[in-house]
């Protein structure tokens, strides 16, 4: 998996992903999601705004030439949820917390797409690739 590359070590174990996986994958799929994000309808070409979203953030992994979608919103967004995953693996009293645990993913998603709708680069805004969370501690 991608995200494995990315970010400490700590975030690679597999109980931290699992345990917000399914929320990731609910968010990436939501078109609320995705109408949320300003500038997404000027994208748009006839595919739903979830649809559009996933396709503008896997657009951002491109590292030279051309970068339409920027290079941070997907290194973002598993940055962010190194932090999500970590930070339920830690805390199992949040599995019951589902629709805080569904709010946090999608404002992570919304972020990793407004970094791409805006063509942010790593090179000059190099603090966006941390995402929106950061764990105290």
């Amino acid at each position: 998996m991608y995200g494995e590359l990315l970010g400490p070590s700590s975030y690679r174990a597999s109980d931290s992903r699992s345990r917000i996986s399914q929320v990731l994958y609910e968010s990436l799929f939501n078109d609320t999601v995705g109408d949320a994000v300003t500038g997404m309808g000027t994208i748009s070409s006839g595919s739903s705004p979830a649809a559009t979203m996933r396709s503008i953030i896997a657009y951002s992994l491109i590292e030279a030439g051309a970068r339409p979608f920027g290079d941070t919103a997907i290194r973002a967004l598993f940055d962010d949820f190194g932090e999500l995953g970590l930070a339920a693996a830690n805390a199992p009293w949040l599995d019951g917390l589902a629709a805080l645990k569904q709010g946090l993913s999608d404002i992570a998603v919304e972020y990793s797409a407004i970094l791409a709708i805006n063509a942010v680069l790593g090179s000059s805004e190099p603090g966006a690739l941390a995402g929106v969370f950061a764990l105290a501690g």
